[in-house]
């Protein structure tokens, strides 16, 4: 209860909170005017916490109370045309990699929310799956979510990668991605 009280876990109390995992990525999730709502750590070998600020200069391992947005939001809700993906990393490759605005939702597949919906109302919306079965779920679900709130909802098929990163490091570009999309 004294953890609890100061906003802390058990775990906080211990020094090692990696378990010999390497810290690789920090994806910060802001709110539309760019404050930080909550990050997601991305460790090697794969595994993944989340954090929010704590008002303090520190950090709250918890999303308890804490608004749930689609990824680089202060960048998309300008955009009209919005590719999704099913991971942090995919968006990074999309939006910084292939310049393309890109978002996913917190968490992977089958967590999107039916709050991110009105983030896209009237966008062209392009959703790029992962190429196993979890990752057409996600999107074929995603499509149902934004098909009453979107212009127009795809489904874009990668031709090789397992997702849009690995797609890209193989050579896929962005002129290839957009041929893909306008073909769907």
């Amino acid at each position: 209860q004294i953890v609890r009280a100061l906003g802390l876990s058990m775990g906080d109390l211990f020094q090692d909170k990696t378990g010999g995992r390497t810290l690789v990525a920090t994806y910060d999730y802001p709110d539309e005017s760019g404050t930080l709502l909550f990050q997601v750590l991305r460790y090697a070998p794969k595994d993944f916490k989340v954090r929010r600020p704590d008002g303090k200069g520190g950090w709250v391992y918890s999303m308890e109370g804490i608004k749930r947005v689609p990824y680089l939001l202060s960048e998309i809700v300008k955009c009209k045309k919005v590719f999704v993906t099913e991971g942090e990393k995919d968006a990074e490759t999309g939006s910084c990699d292939l310049d393309l605005p890109t978002t996913t939702a917190p968490f992977g597949a089958g967590k999107w929310r039916p709050e991110y919906n009105p983030y896209f109302a009237g966008t062209i919306v392009r959703l790029i799956p992962h190429n196993d079965e979890a990752g057409q779920r996600h999107m074929q679900a995603v499509a149902c979510s934004l098909f009453p709130v979107a212009e127009k909802v795809k489904i874009v098929e990668l031709p090789f990668g397992k997702d849009l990163a690995e797609w890209h490091a193989l050579g896929g570009t962005r002129d290839e991605l957009m041929k893909l999309a306008k073909a769907t």
